[in-house]
């Protein structure tokens, strides 16, 4: 997977200059998931940020608000909050599907480097909180 193309792909990352993406891409991790496989389990430690690239996964957030997402979105954008533990559960829908992940301290560095990008992640997670409910964001 050429980690440049795949950041670049991804809607949150559009407007990102190709040389930001490039000095950022390294500190992405590769996933390549099986169908059912866990990616997160609620209540686990908030320690990631996840790029879908391929395929399919489903989120469950409070076992009532399920979302299908694919190929150019995102979850767990929560952490950079400094959310404690992950609030949903996470799952590959698809063999193949294919995912980025950066650490909370990595993606927080990427905020330090394109501070605009933080606008983007605030706009996100104000319009993730009023479709889950406030009661959703625990800590």
């Amino acid at each position: 997977m050429n980690k440049e193309k795949a950041i670049k792909r991804n809607r949150l990352f559009a407007f990102v200059p190709s040389k930001v993406v490039k000095s950022i891409a390294h500190l992405f991790s590769e996933a390549r998931l099986e169908r059912g496989e866990v990616i997160i389990d609620r209540g686990e430690p908030a320690t990631l940020f996840f790029l879908v690239i391929k395929g399919k996964i489903k989120t469950l957030y409070h076992h009532h608000h399920e979302h299908e997402l694919g190929a150019g979105d995102y979850f767990g954008e929560m952490t950079v909050l400094g959310e404690k533990a992950f609030v949903l559960n996470a799952f590959a829908l698809q063999s193949g599907t294919e995912l980025l992940s950066i650490t909370k301290d990595d993606f927080a560095h990427c905020l330090n480097a394109f501070p605009s990008l933080a606008t983007v992640i605030t706009n996100i997670v104000t319009d993730r909180l009023s479709t889950i409910g406030l009661a959703g964001f625990d800590r």
